[in-house]
């Protein structure tokens, strides 16, 4: 949505409402529950948009606004007043195809907040318009990868620092943090002949299954480096 309060693309398949009257919104959604089995609210920080589906588009997770937004003559026990019941006509997730709009600046609620919730809200809307990432592994938040094609090879490198903030606005790393059993899967063509951790040269099992090498790996250096060949 544009400074003007219009959709920035026809494809987004949205129609705009303006921006929200309620400081605090909730987003209904199961993601990062304990086994998704039940909905639940989780509060929005950053203000928000309105925004409806077209018809086509489908909403993947609606908003529910507060009873009430909290003043000087509206007071609740919190920052923000607690949720409805029930959902509005209102989304905080619409997708219409490839396209997926969110109701809130989810990157700047994530930098802002840190709150799980909002890093799942972005990994709902990349699995549905990317069911078949080039990579996915299972282990912990802060391990990240890159891919890297270099002719038949497929270089993988995997960093687990956890980064401590020992001073006002001052992150620091100080010691890698050993990674133990996990599985990575990365997408190929074909099987490979080889799958090996550099620079240990040390060769690493692995399976090939519908499309992906999944490989499993250990290290304790900080940084692997899983070369496919």
């Amino acid at each position: 949505i544009g400074p003007d309060g219009e959709p920035t693309l026809a494809e987004s398949g949205i129609v705009a409402h303006g921006v929200s009257p309620f400081t605090h919104v909730f987003m209904r959604t199961s993601l990062g529950a304990k086994g998704g089995a039940h909905d639940y609210d989780t509060v929005m920080y950053e203000q928000t948009h309105r925004m409806t589906a077209q018809a086509g588009a489908d909403v993947m997770v609606p908003i529910v606004e507060p009873y009430f937004q909290r003043s000087w003559d509206r007071f609740s026990g919190h920052e923000y007043t607690q949720a409805r019941t029930h959902p509005s006509e209102y989304a905080m997730l619409i997708r219409n195809g490839l396209v997926i709009t969110v109701a809130a600046p989810i990157f700047t609620a994530i930098a802002n907040h840190g709150n799980e919730a909002y890093r799942e809200l972005v990994r709902h809307a990349l699995d549905a318009v990317m069911p078949r990432p080039l990579i996915f592994d299972d282990g912990p938040a802060h391990l990240e990868a890159t891919v890297v094609e270099a002719g038949p090879r497929t270089v993988v490198h995997l960093l687990s620092f956890i980064p401590a903030r020992l001073a006002d606005g001052f992150d620091i790393v100080n010691d890698p943090v050993p990674i133990s059993d996990v599985t990575v899967s990365v997408r190929r063509a074909t099987a490979p002949a080889s799958v090996v951790l550099q620079p240990q040269a040390r060769e690493l099992p692995f399976t090939y299954d519908d499309g992906y090498v999944q490989i499993g790996v250990s290290f304790t250096e900080g940084h692997g480096m899983i070369v496919i060949d």
